[in-house]
């Protein structure tokens, strides 16, 4: 046998590296979430909804520090898939390195 893998250790790296770029998390092993570092700010931007065919949100980000941000979210037009247009509050990263939101959705029906 022949190790094609050891004269060729930048190809290897290479195809290593394209995996982890590509792969995707999957629960179907039981395997954990995997956690990534991430930036408050990472979450400014605009978000599809977890319904198929609802418009997307934006959300906005002010005032970020490592560990806590304002936050402002508003239903994309036409808006047809939720009671509320806009929202207001804040989100704090939590020890395990997840995103806690803390937010006051207003009309036509506020929660």
């Amino acid at each position: 046998t022949k190790d094609v893998a050891a004269k060729h250790p930048d190809v290897v790296a290479q195809v290593m590296q394209i995996m982890r770029d590509q792969h995707e998390y999957n629960p179907y092993c039981g395997a954990p979430v995997p956690t990534q570092p991430f930036a408050l700010t990472d979450l400014h931007g605009a978000w599809v909804q977890t319904s198929l065919g609802t418009p997307a949100m934006t959300i906005s980000v002010s005032n970020a520090t490592d560990t806590q941000a304002d936050l402002t979210l508003t239903c994309v037009e036409p808006c047809t898939c939720c009671n509320w247009r806009t929202a207001a509050g804040t989100v704090k990263k939590t020890a395990a390195g997840a995103a806690d939101l803390d937010v006051r959705a207003t009309g036509p029906q506020s929660f």
